[in-house]
């Protein structure tokens, strides 16, 4: 976990944060303007400072990395919320040679100042990511000069494996679907957004993807979610794609998605939508390489899609199917499926999926 401070409030924050060490004594970062550490660097800045304290905690309790990798709200610490996970409030002792605070049990800190004025930046990247791509162009970065290094006896160096593939999902994946899911759901329900009844994202893709199930009671229900999505920090580098589904569609079943995609969107009748030029994830390699470089805009930029995949209360109900807007689906009655069954086990076959 990177651990900073607000200069105004102190209220720090832990992120996570890549670093490449290139001398023995420095340490160039991946950061971007949008995130809690570049609030950070924006206002230590705008203070006249030329440096920025630091530190690095490695190796502590799963909630850290859990919770340095989520996007908390500003002005929330992240021991706060790690102390809510754990039940318990997170021991912290001061650094050595910075007024921060770190857990008293990490394996190992680094400490130091991150280095503001890009004279004083090294070359960092590329590096394996998220996005399961080598990712982040060789480019100079924010530079940690490093003041102290504290650790445990005989530390333990914890690491993370990187970068989801289809077959292969990595913890970062795991965590991200968890983590990225109900912070979508938490801000749908902050911006009033009614009737969510499921969010999720699929691990391989790491929270790119956002898939919510909802109850409609008024028409484009759907793009109020996405637009409350896309307009909160936590979309910085998350939430590219939205789809969106109707209550009758489990979100968890890629194949239901699919089947609603294929038969309740109309492009026609604006069911896909493009927001062009958002702020986004500088490390997708589908972005043009200018528009990855973080000293040169401080994000990447995104053209997001919003896939509406809900049935259309634009449409009129129509008297020939009772007033409905959709003709009914062919899955047979649920005392026809009872009646199919009793009589399964009796014709020797093969026990059925549940569906």
């Amino acid at each position: 976990g990177v651990v900073t401070k607000d200069p105004e409030s102190g209220v720090m924050n832990v992120g996570i944060y890549r670093g490449m060490v290139s001398a023995k004594d420095r340490i160039p970062i991946l950061m971007w303007r949008a995130q809690h550490i570049g609030h950070h660097v924006t206002a230590w800045q705008n203070g006249g400072s030329s440096e920025m304290p630091i530190a690095v905690a490695i190796g502590w309790e799963p909630s850290l990395g859990f919770t340095g990798g989520s996007p908390v709200p500003k002005g929330v610490c992240e021991y706060d919320v790690m102390g809510s996970i754990r039940g318990a409030p997170v021991d912290l002792v001061k650094c050595e040679t910075v007024d921060l605070y770190v857990p008293a049990t990490a394996e190992i800190v680094i400490e130091g100042y991150l280095q503001l004025d890009p004279k004083n930046w090294d070359m960092e990247g590329p590096f394996a990511e998220f996005t399961g791509y080598v990712a982040g162009d060789k480019s100079p970065k924010p530079t940690i000069r490093v003041t102290a290094i504290t650790h445990r006896n005989n530390p333990i160096l914890r690491g993370a494996i990187e970068g989801s593939l289809p077959g292969s999902y990595s913890e970062n994946g795991i965590c991200s679907s968890i983590m990225r899911a109900a912070t979508a759901w938490n801000v749908l329900d902050r911006s009033g957004v009614p009737g969510i009844t499921d969010v999720w994202c699929p691990p391989v893709q790491t929270g790119i993807n956002l898939v919510i199930q909802m109850k409609q009671s008024y028409r484009n229900q759907a793009k109020q979610a996405a637009n409350a999505i896309w307009g909160s920090s936590a979309a910085h580098v998350r939430y590219k794609h939205i789809t969106v589904v109707d209550d009758d569609i489990d979100i968890h079943d890629y194949a239901a998605v699919d089947w609603a995609i294929a038969h309740r969107v109309n492009a026609g009748e604006h069911d896909v939508i493009i927001m062009p030029e958002t702020f986004g994830a500088g490390l997708d390699p589908s972005t043009r390489k200018r528009d990855r470089n973080p000293a040169l805009f401080g994000t990447g930029k995104w053209h997001r899609v919003l896939i509406d995949a809900t049935m259309n209360l634009d449409y009129d109900p129509d008297p020939d199917l009772g007033g409905a807007r959709f003709p009914p689906k062919v899955w047979p009655e649920q005392k026809d499926v009872d009646a199919a069954m009793k009589r399964w086990s009796e014709l020797g076959l093969a026990k059925p999926k549940s569906g």
